[in-house]
């Protein structure tokens, strides 16, 4: 529980940083969120959350979302999200909202 809590404390500090707030990060997921919902998808237990605080050049926060489809469909659903989030004004620098193909061709 501790990884968490730091993990959380170090998400906030980036956040901060590059100005964004809860809520807009909040409706990135969503966003992402609703993708996966229209597809009855759910991401598997191996998803992955990587806080980058490497300087004040070097800040992000990046969510894969490891999915059960093939790498192909989920580099289409990545277009589709991108464009999604740059047609609601959610195209944040330093933060990266990705879906992870894991399902065998």
């Amino acid at each position: 529980m501790a990884h968490v809590v730091e993990i959380a404390r170090n998400a906030d500090h980036v956040l901060n940083q590059l100005g964004v707030t809860e809520a807009e990060y909040a409706a990135i997921l969503d966003v992402a969120g609703e993708m996966m919902r229209e597809r009855k998808l759910a991401w598997t237990d191996t998803s992955a959350y990587h806080v980058i605080d490497e300087g004040p050049d070097h800040l992000g926060l990046l969510m894969v979302y490891r999915i059960h489809v093939t790498p192909e469909e989920a580099s289409d659903m990545n277009f589709e999200l991108v464009s999604s989030l740059v047609d609601r004004d959610l195209d944040k620098p330093g933060l990266s909202v990705t879906f992870q193909g894991m399902k065998a061709h």
